[in-house]
């Protein structure tokens, strides 16, 4: 992605996600797994945040053993975290170009939520190099949940 065109593509992406008729969305995005053992070694792999409800709580995400990223800990962080949470609080905004332009997963979060769309951020750790494995769980999590969702709805 081009420096200085995460915002712009965030938000030509909900806005067609938006004029086609989309609901719900999933955004899925790596965390560094190098960092892991320092934060979270044996937490869970897989962290979640969504727009979905009032609390930020999605039960099949907590029945799945996935931690919102409210509960992650502020000082055992990574930096994604933080930014989600100020954005699921309503503290990040437009003027905020310095928030949203660091990491898609925020640019796209804040957009489509902005537009009235439901949003669920799935973080999971992944490895650097061949990460094929980590894609690929990536993916069928993303299948998943869409499927639930879709019999629930």
């Amino acid at each position: 992605m081009l420096q200085g065109s995460t915002l712009k593509f965030a938000e030509n992406l909900a806005d067609w996600a938006k004029s086609e008729g989309f609901e719900n969305v999933v955004v899925l995005s790596g965390l560094d797994s190098e960092k892991r053992h320092l934060l979270h070694n044996a937490g869970p792999q897989v962290y979640y945040q969504t727009s979905a409800s009032e609390d930020g709580k999605d039960e099949l995400c907590e029945r799945l053993g996935w931690l919102d990223v409210k509960q992650s800990g502020q000082h055992t962080e990574p930096f994604e975290f933080s930014v989600l949470r100020d954005a699921m609080d309503g503290r990040v905004g437009e003027h905020d170009q310095d928030y949203l332009s660091r990491l898609l997963v925020t640019a796209l979060f804040t957009s489509f939520k902005k537009r009235g769309l439901k949003v669920l951020s799935v973080l999971s750790y992944c490895a650097k190099g061949d990460n094929i494995p980590d894609a690929t769980s990536l993916a069928i999590i993303s299948y998943s949940i869409s499927v639930v969702y879709m019999i629930i709805s």
